[in-house]
């Protein structure tokens, strides 16, 4: 069997999740493979610690009232409801969703590990070199780490 997880990121634009989802869905069917759409909310817990500096040079940051659990809930459930339209988008019931917390790339090789995942597929933004050491690549990380192919979709537009 052959089991893929398709993973892209909620705040890329509507064209570009279309394309994401799109590719990795034909690819995907193109295999007779089952088919996991993944959504990972980044770890919130660390907004809720100590060492949060949302100004900079202000630590201890303690006012953590906006991250009860009605919220934390209701990021869930937007996580769900995207991934829903997305699968609703490619017309196919049997796509698993699956909706997690933590480190995007961590998470990534979790899930993939833990499904039994045969390919993993992203997308990616194609960084500068500057950009990405001082933000890091979700799609380095993976292919540093995973133990599984991962394909890559390039959403930089010309």
């Amino acid at each position: 069997m052959i089991f893929i997880c398709l993973y892209f990121d909620s705040q890329k634009s509507v064209k570009v999740r279309k394309k994401i989802a799109e590719q990795g869905y034909a690819l995907g069917k193109s295999m007779h493979a089952e088919i996991a759409l993944l959504h990972v909310i980044e770890d919130i817990g660390y907004y809720s610690s100590t060492v949060y500096d949302p100004i900079m040079g202000f630590g201890g940051f303690t006012n953590t009232a906006f991250l009860n659990k009605d919220v934390l809930k209701s990021i869930e459930n937007k996580a769900e409801e995207f991934l829903v339209k997305t699968k609703k988008h490619l017309k196919d019931d049997k796509i698993q969703t699956i909706v997690v917390h933590g480190d995007v790339a961590d998470s990534i090789l979790e899930i993939a590990k833990k499904e039994h995942c045969d390919l993993i597929v992203i997308g990616t933004n194609a960084r500068s070199g500057i950009e990405e050491f001082f933000l890091g690549s979700t799609a380095h990380k993976l292919i540093k780490h995973s133990t599984k192919p991962i394909y890559t979709i390039p959403t930089k537009s010309k």
